[in-house]
């Protein structure tokens, strides 16, 4: 069959097929065999670029100045540069606004890591990326076809100009973007300056639910609840929002500490009200840095009783030794609530445990919801963050899972136990009995809740936000009630051994710095030293791609099936 004779259509399948497939070289090769492949081929060949140093950006000019055509193949792009090889010379960054058909926009400063040299070369990058999205913005007169117009992803781990965070306003054209469904941004500071008052909401209230905005998430930020408030108040129908405090970078941001969200809870849930009819997932983590002054059960309670179609709740971290725990729900309680995660959960008795679950996250209660509704609930806890240097086996933290078997035990989960044996596994009643017996009780019995307790640990001297190269932290499963509770003698196995491996709960250090001295001497950024190089990053496997998207990610529910 003549290849040639193939429809446009159907060629255009074949070469995305091989690109999807990472097969560049038969991509290459076809330009060079047929010149009637020559646009399909750059179609896929150009589709997504990847620059790692500045000097890789030359070859992709000079290809644009031969043919300004190949603007429109590029979807995905990823600027994430190397922070020592970073040379800014002449060549100007690359014209976000003449892609019109952009898809993915990953953009990666390379003065975030505190050995960066900071001499201004990265403000034009920043401009560049910002004068493109107020063309794009809602507020923008241009006419059509406006750049960025097909933008649907977002991801921007930025830097400031001298320092590490980098400092914007609800009104940034970011947040009014027409088309974009999923924003991503670190260490970025929204907070309100005495001298800015003026131009803080600056007329966002006409743009109230006009952005179609789905997945919003903050990591390693600082963004008050003045500016939650105006923020949420843009997406029409907002489903995932994600909210890591800062916690690891203190020196860029301790003069702004007073903006916690801790400091202003009754705006916080005015601000999340706002997109009550439509949040599935909600995952918060407040900042280790807040110091309540006053006393109190919990530093924030969230009200979510409207939130009806939240499934999924993830809150941290809850450290062991505290005066008052960070979170408490109030009821009524989210109505639909299945999944309740619990991170860098460090309470070392059974006693606070109970306490947390019950008095304050109301566990007992939410289980008793996904039964009345023949659902299961399912209660999903992280432990501490084990440190890279502790031998300790991930599958070995029993100091830590213990007093939660503890707890919830035949108090949060009931169990059936046989009153000959008190040391008898605790696992699901046996099957014994006539059929009709077992028959009665499948119909009357309610759903079990399933609970999976993880065990985390850092493969590095690394903080948040993870960059280009930087190794994520492992999750194993440590305990997972379908797999059958544990004996009893075991949990007073781990009892007696619960003070032989306490974790210190403050394993991250609160410095700006992402590497050790040795790590940085080792080079860890020669992978993808330029955008022709084979990538041999272990985030680009299929198992790490994985491995971020239950940790990083929103699909977190299958990160202990």
């Amino acid at each position: 069959m003549d290849v040639l004779a193939l429809p446009t259509e159907v060629l255009y399948q074949v070469f995305d097929f091989l690109r999807e497939d990472g097969d560049i070289d038969s991509i290459r090769a076809s330009l060079l065999v047929c010149r009637a492949f020559q646009g399909v081929a750059e179609h896929a060949l150009y589709h997504t670029i990847a620059f790692r140093k500045r000097s890789s950006m030359e070859k992709l000019a000079q290809a644009l100045e031969a043919d300004p055509g190949r603007l429109r193949y590029i979807q995905d792009l990823e600027l994430q540069w190397s922070t020592k090889e970073y040379k800014h010379g002449d060549l100007q960054p690359p014209d976000l606004a003449a892609m019109l058909n952009l898809r993915r926009l990953l953009s990666e400063s390379p003065e975030c890591q505190p050995w960066a040299r900071r001499q201004g070369q990265w403000k034009p990058d920043m401009q560049n990326c910002l004068d493109a999205f107020e063309k794009a913005s809602l507020r923008s007169t241009v006419a059509a076809p406006r750049p960025l117009e097909h933008l649907l992803s977002l991801t921007l781990h930025w830097s400031g100009e001298d320092e590490r965070f980098w400092f914007i306003k609800p009104s940034c054209p970011i947040f009014l973007h027409p088309t974009l469904r999923d924003i991503k941004l670190s260490c970025v500071g929204i907070v309100r300056h005495e001298a800015d008052d003026a131009e803080w909401e600056a007329g966002l209230d006409e743009f109230r639910h006009k952005t179609a905005l789905e997945s919003l998430h903050f990591e390693e930020s600082l963004v008050s609840a003045q500016a939650l408030m105006q923020i949420l108040s843009l997406p029409r129908a907002l489903k995932h929002f994600a909210f890591e405090e800062v916690s690891h970078h203190r020196p860029g941001v301790a003069r702004f500490l007073d903006h916690l969200i801790g400091h202003d809870v009754d705006t916080l849930n005015a601000a999340f009200a706002q997109q009550a009819q439509s949040l599935t997932c909600l995952r918060i983590k407040s900042s280790s840095y807040l110091r309540q002054t006053h006393s109190s059960t919990a530093d924030i309670t969230l009200s979510l009783g409207d939130f009806r179609d939240l499934t999924r709740l993830e809150l941290g971290d809850f450290p062991a030794a505290r005066r008052s725990q960070p979170w408490m729900l109030a009821y009524p309680l989210p109505p639909n609530l299945k999944q309740l995660r619990i991170t860098g959960f460090g309470p070392d008795n059974s006693e606070l445990v109970n306490k947390i679950l019950t008095s304050l996250l109301k566990v007992d209660q939410l289980i008793k919801n996904a039964q009345a509704r023949d659902e299961t609930f399912h209660l999903d806890i992280w432990l501490p963050k084990i440190p890279y240097w502790d031998p300790m086996p991930m599958d070995a933290n029993f100091a830590r899972l213990g007093p939660i078997i503890v707890a919830l035990d035949g108090t949060i989960i009931a169990r059936d136990r046989h009153e000959s044996d008190s040391d008898a596994a605790i696992l699901p009643p046996p099957e014994s009995g006539p059929d009709s017996n077992r028959d009665d009780a499948a119909k009357t019995a309610q759903p079990q809740p399933h609970v999976s307790i993880m065990s985390v640990k850092l493969r590095g001297n690394y903080i948040p936000p993870y960059l280009h190269g930087e190794r994520r932290p492992d999750v194993a499963s440590l305990f997972d009630s379908r797999s059958g509770w544990l004996s009893t003698g075991l949990i007073h196995s781990m009892e007696r051994e619960q003070h032989g491996y306490l974790v210190d709960d403050d394993d991250d250090s609160s410095s700006s710095f992402h590497l050790t001295d040795d790590e940085v001497n080792n080079d860890v950024e020669t992978a993808n030293a330029d955008d022709d190089d084979d990538d041999d990053d272990d985030e680009n496997t299929a198992e790490n791609q994985q491995h971020r998207a239950v940790v990083n990610g929103f699909e977190w529910e299958t990160a202990s099936e």
